[in-house]
């Protein structure tokens, strides 16, 4: 693990997230038993790879931690929020309609949130890959 690797798991752990273990004769990660400072140290001291465990509603890439989307198309009508980094303030408010082709091909990439702070939270995630 690199040491920026670790100091965001520290961080994560400071704040009160929980870390996990990589096994790799299994290839899967799964949470330490002990959770104590000690028990981190140690599984880094003595090679594991560890990391933050994910958090029900977010979505980790490579140093970037972004709300989930929404996985639900909501009612028709329904006003949700398009992660958009072209846009000012990174998000555009939408009337969701089931019928809107577009619409439903935004629900399956996951750019649809239920907040506009979400939305752009998300959408500052994607900055550096807008091009």
């Amino acid at each position: 693990m690199t040491t920026d690797e670790i100091i965001e798991v520290l961080q994560g752990v400071k704040a009160g997230r929980k870390w996990e273990i990589h096994r790799e004769s299994t290839d899967t990660w799964r949470p330490n038993v002990e959770q104590s400072f000690g028990a981190l140290m140690s599984m880094v001291a003595t090679g594991y790879t560890v990391r933050l465990a994910p958090l029900p509603d977010e979505i980790t890439l490579p140093a970037r931690t972004i709300p989930a989307p929404l996985r639900e198309a909501p009612k028709d009508a329904e006003i949700v929020f398009l992660a958009d980094p072209f846009e000012d303030g990174g998000y555009t408010e939408v009337y969701f309609y089931k019928r809107d082709a577009y619409h439903e091909s935004w629900l399956k990439r996951g750019f649809f949130f239920a907040t506009a702070e979400k939305a752009a939270k998300a959408s500052k995630a994607m900055e550096p890959y807008a091009a």
